[in-house]
């Protein structure tokens, strides 16, 4: 009797085995499944990287540019500042000019009215 339990034991351990074995080939099917899965993963990931470190470099240049621009920006109001500076000045001294030439001229006149005056006494 024991050589007969020992063969239905032998019996279900080799089944069992059959088991794991089965087990064993679907868990490497699925692991190889994840394995190319993640591969791909893994390939989309380094373009996308990629794809990244280009947009940051384009992104850097870019702000190199718009600091450039900037100093530009900078430079051209710094001008344009002086110029409406000087153009007030200008305005301001135009502005002397005129009340002078008004004043010469009022003067002027008074001094042809005497001269005429001084004519006529002759």
């Amino acid at each position: 009797m024991e050589l007969k339990t020992a063969n239905r034991k032998i019996s279900q351990l080799e089944k069992k085995l059959e088991e794991a074995e089965a087990e064993k080939s679907a868990a490497q099917a699925s692991i190889n499944e994840l394995k190319e899965s993640f591969s791909g993963l893994d390939e989309g990931a380094k373009a996308v990287n990629e794809e990244m470190k280009k947009a940051q470099a384009l992104m850097e240049e870019q702000e190199e540019q718009m600091t450039s621009l900037q100093s530009k920006v900078d430079a051209a109001t710094a001008i344009v500042s002086k110029l409406k500076s000087s153009m007030i000045d200008v305005e301001h001294e135009l502005g002397e000019k005129e009340r002078a030439l008004r004043d010469h001229t009022a003067a002027a006149k008074q001094w042809e009215k005497k001269l005429s005056a001084l004519k006529l006494h002759r």
